[in-house]
């Protein structure tokens, strides 16, 4: 896979973003992640994802937007990355920007922000 991938080394936002548009889909091989929010930006830009389970991405990740690997595992991740590779086109942008809006905008901050405020309100 080497004649396809390309390091590009540090950039700023605007590079990010604009990288994040040119790809083909986003691949995190975390070995701990709590969240995952780069997943999300990702497919707001809508482009698939390959995570590995590690933490949040096992709660984001879903078949109608991405693949999840084993933590840790460089074959299972090799295996994720070739079968996106076949099946990228499968996924419609504007459904991955519709999960991603329906499911993590103003309705899930919404209910972080009250699971903060039962919390505190216990402490």
């Amino acid at each position: 896979m080497g004649d396809k991938i390309e390091w590009l080394g540090e950039l700023s936002r605007e590079q990010v973003r604009d990288e994040m548009w040119r790809c083909s889909f986003y691949v995190l091989p975390s070995r701990h992640e709590t969240f995952g929010s780069v997943l999300l930006e990702a497919m707001a830009c809508g482009k698939p994802v390959v995570a590995s389970r590690c933490g949040g991405p096992s709660e984001i990740v879903t078949d109608e937007v991405g693949l999840l690997c084993k933590n840790e595992d460089v074959e299972d991740l090799a295996d994720a990355i070739k079968g996106m590779t076949l099946t990228k086109d499968e996924f419609n942008s504007n459904n991955l920007l519709e999960f991603v809006n329906k499911k993590f905008t103003l309705p899930f901050l919404d209910r972080t922000f009250q699971l903060y405020c039962s919390i505190s309100d216990k402490g």
